[in-house]
């Protein structure tokens, strides 16, 4: 996505796999840049990656205010993008791991540069989540 484009208000459903495969799921697109603002998506994670709305934020984008219910399996989860740079800002996500999950990393924004910001998240782990807290990143 880029200069003034829109993304959709979505519904994402995942599949499932097993711990080998790695699918992804973005919300909106792999790349936003310019001034491109993502959609409030709802995305139920299955197996696999889950980006609330792109791999990368750059320029003025906007994340949207997504819902991410995470799955169980090993993964990582983004409300927003894996990096975040330029001016961009993230959207006030809510993200939910699953009861009975394994290694799920969860980011409520990625790895923020130059003037980019996170949003205002709310995470939320699952009730049989391990007690090491290295298995539940939240930066």
């Amino acid at each position: 996505m880029r200069d003034f484009t829109q993304g959709g208000n979505d519904l994402i459903v995942g599949g499932s796999g097993d711990s080998h495969s790695n699918p992804l799921a973005f919300g909106d697109a792999y790349e936003m840049h310019g001034f491109a603002h993502g959609g409030d998506d709802r995305i139920l994670g299955g197996s696999g990656t889950v980006y609330g709305d792109a791999f990368t934020m750059d320029g003025f984008t906007v994340g949207g205010d997504d819902m991410i219910t995470a799955g169980s399996l090993r993964k990582s989860v983004f409300g927003d993008a894996a990096t975040l740079s330029g001016f961009a800002r993230g959207g006030n996500d809510h993200i939910q791991v699953a009861d009975s999950w394994a290694e799920v990393y969860v980011y409520g924004d990625g790895a923020l540069s130059g003037f980019a910001r996170g949003g205002n998240d709310h995470i939320v782990g699952g009730a049989n989540s391990p007690t090491r807290s290295s298995w539940a990143t939240v930066p």
